[in-house]
């Protein structure tokens, strides 16, 4: 059974790489017409209308299934009636109780989770969609992969280890990554430093959901970060004074509704749904094959033709990642030994 949620795991967190690398050009698309705070805005608001129904219909089948379980009334455990239509059986009344209160705990401990993992992919994205108004598709996602890279490191401050495989898939990544954005005159463009940024914000917002998406409901948790981010973007218009009229609405429609119902509303909760079963690195690893769906979309959708340079950073970006699985899963197996062996010593010494 494990090994079976594992796998399906790996292939929602799979799918939700190929939206994202595909949500690039959707992105491309829509910075053409929106400033970044109002294209987030809008595309956040309809993510968290989406998935809100959903959350709301499983919320209530769940309190149903309860209720016709423990013979009570429809109401809450907090009512009165609900007390005495089952105060004559206290294994009943308890688990009524209960299942409230952990209801009850679900939202409480969503709500700080929804909080930081919302602020966190706002800012993400205000900065990737600053750097999609300049930047390639390609490229744009191959840069944004390299969260892959800094998850691990983050990880250091959470008391994790870091391997030597880990620095030397950083200095490919590097070098790739100079390759990419280095341009002749010696600068790098603002765009690739945008991205930067927003690759920055994205792995705090994946070490953010593997803390909570185990605690917490996942649908839950992909409604309130979604609102909230929403509501920062929202918040960012207003502090630069963005105004925006139907026709630039009407223009970036189909990249509104793809970004909104396919990247916020699908994406995000399936990655909120998966991560409960994948480790945070491993979860970053496999999400990062986006750059590579990247790509792919850009050369397919809007015939970007790169240069030999710029493929050359892609193919060391994509080995940096891949290195960065391969020394995951090998020290994730080790670990799942030795405490396999411990747990066998132990058995044997009892």
């Amino acid at each position: 059974m494990v090994n079976k949620k594992s796998w399906l795991a790996n292939l929602l967190l799979l799918l939700v790489a190929a939206i994202w690398g595909s949500n690039y050009v959707a992105q491309s698309i829509g910075a053409r017409y929106l400033p970044a705070p109002i294209y987030n805005y809008l595309h956040f608001c309809l993510g968290a209308i989406c998935v809100l129904p959903i959350t709301l219909y499983r919320h209530k089948t769940w309190c149903r299934s309860r209720q016709s379980r423990d013979k009570s009334s429809h109401k809450c455990c907090d009512d009165t009636a609900s007390y005495s239509a089952v105060a004559d059986d206290e294994d009943k009344f308890l688990q009524l109780c209960v299942s409230a209160q952990a209801d009850r705990m679900a939202w409480r401990l969503a709500i700080p989770g929804g909080i930081l993992a919302g602020v966190l992919v706002s800012l993400g994205s205000l900065f990737l969609q600053m750097g999609m108004a300049t930047a390639n598709v390609g490229t744009a996602g191959v840069i944004s992969g390299l969260y892959v890279v800094l998850v691990p490191f983050i990880g250091l401050f959470f008391r994790e280890r870091i391997y030597v495989g880990n620095l030397i898939s950083s200095l490919l990544a590097l070098a790739g990554l100079f390759l990419i954005c280095y341009t002749p005159g010696g600068t790098f463009a603002i765009g690739d430093i945008y991205l930067l940024i927003s690759v920055l914000f994205y792995s705090l917002h994946i070490r953010a959901i593997s803390r909570w998406a185990v605690a917490c409901d996942s649908l839950k948790l992909a409604v309130l970060q979604m609102t909230v981010a929403a509501f920062m973007s929202l918040l960012f218009a207003l502090f630069q004074r963005m105004s925006f009229d139907l026709d630039m609405i009407y223009a970036a429609l189909p990249a509104l509704l793809y970004t909104g119902i396919m990247n916020s509303g699908v994406a995000f909760s399936l990655q909120a749904i998966a991560q409960n079963h994948a480790p945070a690195a491993h979860a970053a690893i496999i999400m990062s094959m986006e750059s590579l769906f990247a790509v792919i979309s850009g050369w397919i959708f809007l015939n970007e033709q790169l240069t030999l340079k710029v493929y050359l950073g892609i193919v060391l970006m994509i080995g940096a990642m891949l290195l960065s699985q391969f020394v995951g899963l090998r020290h994730s197996r080790k670990n799942s030994v030795s405490d396999d062996s411990e747990v066998d010593s132990g058995e044997f010494c009892g």
